[in-house]
């Protein structure tokens, strides 16, 4: 049996790997647009979360599969990966010196079992001038996160405070993933006896 992350996120990636887990990639190249928002973050990250999940679980029945969704939410609206510079810029500067919820689905599938839970993390922005926004835009690669940004390295300069988890905002909950993966009979303890 092997653990199969169903995402390309370098993020994703990072927190595993320094949670010592073993894993495989194999991207579920799901159409996002397929869902449909209806009006809750929660419903709709879940639905993306398990769908992305249940491609990759076609190809290895067997084995266990993680597949996460993420996404902002700021004034009844959904800020996911923008299609543009410009859009990051506006969705980033929208979000200056106001606070928006990340809503983060995780899921774990093992055969016919599906385990899935959302966390939800208030992020508050600073003011910021517009050159500050285009500074940063030029600096990372936004069009691949959800609200055109990322709360690590740079990025802690555009956040002045946040309620929750860190690790929800780069994509992957810690705690969420470990209290599933023991759904499954998986202990992440297991895998730690060499980080430190």
């Amino acid at each position: 049996m092997k653990i199969i992350l169903a995402s390309q996120s370098p993020r994703r990636h990072e927190i595993l790997q320094f949670l010592n887990i073993p894993f495989t990639v194999h991207s579920s190249n799901f159409n996002e647009d397929e869902i449909i928002f209806a009006g809750c973050p929660i419903s709709f990250v879940n639905k993306q979360s398990i769908c992305k999940g249940q491609v990759v679980q076609k190809l290895y029945p067997k084995d266990v599969i993680i597949s996460a969704d993420t996404t902002v939410y700021f004034n009844n609206e959904l800020f996911q990966k923008p299609s543009s510079h410009h859009q990051a810029f506006e969705f980033i500067e929208t979000l200056c010196g106001k606070t928006h919820s990340v809503f983060t689905s995780v899921s774990v599938l093992k055969e016919e079992r599906i385990f899935t839970h959302s966390e939800e993390t208030k992020v508050t922005f600073r003011d910021l001038e517009k050159d500050q926004i285009h500074k940063y835009i030029e600096m990372v690669h936004s069009l691949d996160k959800a609200g055109g940004y990322a709360i690590q390295g740079i990025g802690s300069l555009l956040v002045s405070k946040i309620e929750g988890c860190y690790y929800n905002v780069m994509g992957l909950p810690i705690q969420t993933l470990v209290k599933l993966l023991k759904e499954v009979d998986i202990d992440i303890w297991n895998f730690s006896n060499d980080i430190y």
